[in-house]
């Protein structure tokens, strides 16, 4: 039961990470970016 409740908020930052991270300037000092570390 608990992860119906996470899935959505996990395919929720993986599409955040794979389709609007790269379309906004960096904000983050490390490279890539910090996203991509975790």
């Amino acid at each position: 039961m608990k992860k119906i409740l996470i899935a959505p908020f996990v395919l929720l930052v993986k599409f955040y990470q794979n389709f609007i991270s790269p379309l906004t300037p960096a904000s983050c000092r490390y490279s890539p970016t910090c996203s991509q570390y975790s």
